[in-house]
């Protein structure tokens, strides 16, 4: 078989590829199973926030099966593409122009997982989204991105078609690695999500696909062609800017003037085009720019253009990152700095990824409980990523909320709330991970030294409650379906559920000695999750009330408690 033979072949190859990625992409509008069809009501009442990912069960749903299930098939999926591309760099480890049975071996390897995962969404659903967080998914994508803004520096340059000296060393080394973590970021998200049939979600497997195809073709002039390269890059804009569209957690500006600015800064050099060709595509970007921020056809304000910025911003100081961190790492002189650095990061990564798999299950509130909530006219509301307050025109009692673990603290919101409206400062406190015990003192720094102080605490939030409790000026501590792990003077006053497993526990009842001053009352039918407002917890005894309903009774037990004096 001679050179052009072998063209036609991976020419053949390529377009077959390209065709089953929009067939494969399509058949998700087959999708016999949606997450509409595992709720009662719209899931995206469940929605808290631009770190939230509408589409995975809630805790309480969540099955170990989806959990393990899914783990196991990215990592075989991830293992046998790193295994085929390793022989692949053995059976060619020079670039030709043909193809070698391992590129046909990866392909039908993605294909094989493309269809397990749709077999795996219609049966369990749930992906890896179960436990890791949205940005994980994303952040490993803006990597791949600028990795490719290193990789082609010395072909298109980083800055309007100028090359950046950046080490060689660093650029060697992102050479010679990029495969890997691009396989590694490219499939993690193909896991990260279940194949749900929305516009955002076929685009952004579609996406994948090309990506599936791009690792595919590895060591062939497929692997280098500008055109498709550009096209992997731009994507993005496109499936960035429709997910912000849908999901409205995010501008859709922002993508889309974003990516099209590193496409306008850097890109577009890259596709040989002549400069005045060039100019007049910017300058007309820059045009349509202005004019969508100048306030003229819609609601924008011009202090809104750092929007297109942002994106940009963090790709472009993240090359210079990587590659001077790389720098330096290679430079390090002793191996044992090396080894001892690599020892702290490897800790310090592993004990933060470890948490975040952990409490990415936090159970959140229940979307009918901000309806719920009435707040008196002389009550401000005010927050920060530490806290949410709740403060009356004025105040003798303040009281600090401390959630239970791996809780969303806004579920003690109606709490807070309807306790605040007795003319008490209420602030719910928002720990690390949603664990208080990670910030046992974070509360202190609530307490006020002319005010009545009283620590409220749920489950785990009670124990560090009990903590917090020490400092002097704490006045009285109340636990919601938890016990105090110390021994007080000041008033303790214990709330529990008839049906909580706590009642079955001697620790419970051994507190108890060490309290001086103590107040027990036992709701009937409560239970333990319905101290906040989250709904059922797994694990746990249904209660035999509504989740309002023993909320209700909870404050009216607390106000009354704290009017009565403490007893």
């Amino acid at each position: 078989m001679n050179l052009g033979d072998d063209m036609k072949k991976l020419d053949k190859l390529f377009i077959y590829a390209l065709i089953g990625a929009v067939l494969l992409s399509l058949a998700i509008l087959l999708m016999p199973t949606s997450i509409n069809d595992f709720f009662d009501v719209d899931p995206a009442l469940y929605d808290n926030g631009f770190n939230y990912y509408l589409w995975k069960f809630r805790a309480v749903d969540q099955s170990m099966t989806a959990k393990v299930s899914a783990w196991v098939l990215f990592f075989l999926h991830f293992g046998t593409v790193g295994y085929f591309m390793q022989k692949l760099k053995e059976d060619q480890p020079n670039k030709v122009d043909g193809v070698s049975k391992y590129n046909i071996y990866l392909l039908l390897t993605n294909v094989v997982f493309i269809i397990l995962h749709y077999i795996h969404t219609v049966t369990v659903y749930d992906a890896l989204a179960q436990d890791t967080p949205v940005w994980s998914s994303q952040g490993s994508v803006i990597v791949m991105l600028v990795l490719i803004l290193i990789i082609e520096n010395r072909r298109r340059g980083l800055f309007f078609g100028k090359k950046v000296p950046l080490p060689k060393e660093s650029t060697r080394a992102v050479m010679k690695y990029h495969g890997i973590y691009i396989s590694l970021a490219t499939i993690f998200t193909f896991w990260y999500h279940p194949m749900e049939n929305t516009v955002s979600h076929i685009i952004g497997f579609f996406y994948m696909y090309l990506l599936f195809i791009q690792m595919s073709f590895s060591r062939t002039k497929i692997h280098q062609n500008k055109y498709f390269n550009l096209s992997l890059e731009v994507t993005v804009l496109i499936h960035g800017t429709l997910v912000a569209l849908t999901t409205q957690n995010a501008p859709f500006a922002m993508f889309l003037f974003g990516f099209a600015t590193i496409f306008f800064v850097t890109q577009i050099y890259g596709i040989g085009l002549k400069k005045n060709v060039i100019h007049i595509l910017q300058a007309i970007f820059v045009i349509i720019a202005l004019l969508t921020y100048s306030g003229l056809f819609n609601d924008n304000e011009f202090f809104m253009i750092n929007e297109v910025i942002r994106i940009p911003f963090i790709e472009y100081v993240l090359v210079f990152v990587f590659v001077y961190g790389i720098y330096a790492w290679i430079k390090i002189p002793n191996k044992w700095y090396k080894l001892v650095f690599k020892i702290i990061i490897i800790t310090f990564v592993s004990l933060n990824t470890l948490l975040i798999v952990y409490t990415m299950s936090s159970y959140q509130p229940l979307p009918q409980m901000e309806d719920l909530i009435v707040l008196d006219g002389n009550i401000t509301e005010s927050s920060d990523s530490n806290s949410y307050t709740y403060t009356p025109d004025s105040y003798e009692i303040n009281i600090i909320i401390i959630p239970g673990g791996k809780v969303n603290p806004d579920s003690y919101k109606y709490l807070a709330a309807n306790i605040a409206n007795e003319d008490y400062k209420v602030t719910i406190i928002y720990p690390h991970y949603n664990l208080a015990i990670l910030q046992p003192n974070q509360a202190k720094k609530y307490l006020e030294d002319d005010k009545t102080n009283i620590i409220i605490g749920h489950s785990l939030g009670g124990a560090v409650g009990s903590m917090v409790a020490e400092d002097e000026r704490v006045d009285s501590l109340i636990l919601l379906g938890s016990y105090s792990v110390n021994e007080f003077d000041i008033p303790v006053f214990n709330i529990t559920g008839s049906n909580e497993v706590l009642l079955e526990n001697e620790k419970y009842y051994d507190s108890f000695d060490g309290l001086s001053n103590h107040k027990e009352i036992i709701i009937g039918g409560g239970g333990h999750a319905f101290f906040g407002f989250y709904g059922e917890q797994k694990g746990m005894p249904s209660a035999d009330i509504s989740n309002q309903d023993q909320q209700d009774i909870v404050i009216d037990l607390i106000i009354n408690y704290i009017k009565d004096g403490f007893k």
